[in-house]
This record gives structure tokens, sequence and C-alpha cells, in this order.
């Protein structure tokens, strides 16, 4: 019985995980805010998520944009990496981004350059649903 109990635990666990990193409508829909870089610089940010595959990112006040295509997730978030296609020579390409959601209405990007600092982050910023 304990055996089928622990099987039972991990099971719905399983489940459990599985749906909440399959149900990203929490990241749907249009985002603003302002990112902010390890030497206090900061830029407005306009991000669009039509799917969890398609969202469409712009820094107007640095004159590029782009997509993120999802890589992976992990215990922070949902893992993205950055595809300028607009202002090529304005803004770095590859970044990766991890989105990880606050509230209904409040997420949270972090962006990694790995060729700056393998490790720590470079920007983050806040963003909220419009």
């Amino acid at each position: 019985m304990k055996t089928m109990t622990t099987i039972l635990f991990v099971l719905i666990s399983l489940f459990s995980c599985a749906q909440d990193s399959e149900n990203l409508d929490w990241l749907m829909g249009s985002w603003e805010g302002k990112g902010v870089q390890i030497d206090d610089a900061t830029w407005k940010i306009e991000l669009n998520a039509e799917s969890e595959t398609s969202i469409k990112i712009s820094y107007p006040d640095l004159g590029c944009g782009g997509v993120w295509n999802r890589i992976e997730d992990d215990v922070e978030g949902l893992q993205y990496v950055e595809s300028i296609t607009l202002g090529l020579r304005k803004c770095d390409q590859g970044v990766e981004v991890v989105v990880s959601k606050i509230d209904e209405n409040t997420i949270k990007l972090v962006y990694y350059l790995r060729a700056y600092d393998p490790n720590n982050p470079i920007a983050e910023a806040t963003m909220y649903r419009q």
C-alpha cells in the first residue's frame, strides 16, 4: 500500500508539472516595461506573445527588435534565444532570455549574453500586461 501511495504521488506530481509548463496562457498578449542593464542604462521594451513559440520583441529606444525562439524550460522560467531582425547593428544577436511569471499582470525578463559573461545576467526587466 505504501508503494502504491508513493507511485500515485509521483504520478500526480509529474502530471501537475507537465500541465504547468505547457499552460502558457499567462504569457499571451501584449506587455510593456523597462530594461535595466548592469551599467544602469535603461530602455523601453514592447513584447507581443501570440503563442509560446511566436514572440515578437521591440526595443524602441534602441531602434531594434526581432523574435524570440523557445529553447527550453528550467526551474527559473521559460528560456528563449533572441533573433534581432530590425536594427541588426544596434542590438546584440543571440541573447538568451529567461521569462518568469510574477503574477497575472507582471512578468520578469532576465537577459544573458554568454559571450560577455557565461553565468551572470547582463540586464533585467519587469513587464506589465497591456
